[in-house]
């Protein structure tokens, strides 16, 4: 007597997680290059440099690029960013789409994040080579060797405000009222406060870490306490957004047809 191949389905087959790394890094790749998003960048560089230009008549031109550049203008555009991009992966036409496909849904919050995390990181070095421009040309930066911790420092600032933006991204449809209420209470509040409660700030370590390294300061903690308890806070909130994409359950389009 033979059994019917019907009655045993056959095992379920683990997705290979290269290709799926490769699949979704070259869709983010084309939904963050578009001609749309090239413009937007084109924009954002020239008002950078307008910035840059209005600030060297003062003195304390590097700490205009730390105070305002560092924790104020490039975490909103990494924050924008990120939060966009995990919103428009939560509409019913991309649902039916991207979580159908035999993937984990914490390697897809993984994978994204990596991706857009890289894309953001090479975008971004057109506004900060405003930036440098206008510094070097005016004589504004007082060591060159300066310019590799700024940089360092929008890295762990995009690397930061990217993963944020993906939690606030999941939990609400309205990130930015989030993202101020979490700016108003920890960075403009306890961030402010001279103790070891700081720390809990993400721009106040970031501020440690350049501050650091080019000895302007005295700071709370060495750089590299500074630069794990980002990459700490990064770990965390991008795992509690896989999380919450796991939980979350997708009617799609069809749903909602129905």
């Amino acid at each position: 007597m033979t059994a019917s191949t019907d009655v045993f389905p056959s095992p379920r087959v683990a997705p290979n997680l290269r290709n799926a790394f490769g699949g979704v890094a070259r869709l983010t790749v084309r939904r963050m290059l578009v001609l749309n998003q090239l413009w937007a960048l084109l924009v954002v560089t020239a008002v950078t440099g307008l910035f840059a230009w209005a600030a060297h008549h003062k003195a304390g031109f590097e700490g205009w690029v730390v105070d305002f550049y560092l924790s104020f203008f490039l975490p909103l555009l990494a924050f924008s960013s990120a939060s966009g991009a995990i919103r428009d992966d939560l509409r019913p036409a991309s649902s039916d789409y991207l979580y159908l496909r035999p993937l984990p849904r914490w390697a897809y919050a993984g994978f994204k994040y990596v991706t857009h995390v890289c894309v953001t990181q090479l975008t971004c070095l057109a506004p900060f080579a405003a930036i440098v421009g206008v510094g070097l040309f005016y004589h504004r930066l007082p060591q060159a060797g300066h310019v590799p911790v700024l940089l360092l420092g929008q890295i762990l600032v995009i690397v930061a405000a990217s993963s944020f933006g993906f939690l606030c991204g999941m939990l609400t449809s309205r990130p930015v009222v989030l993202a101020l209420i979490y700016g108003g209470v920890v960075e403009g509040g306890i961030g402010q406060i001279p103790t070891q409660l700081s720390r809990l700030s993400m721009l106040r370590q970031v501020k440690n870490f350049v501050e650091g390294l080019t000895g302007e300061a005295e700071t709370l903690g060495s750089p590299l306490s500074a630069v794990l308890v980002i990459l700490v806070f990064s770990a965390a909130t991008l795992a509690m957004a896989a999380v919450l994409l796991h939980l979350r359950e997708f009617s799609g389009s069809r749903g909602k047809e129905s």
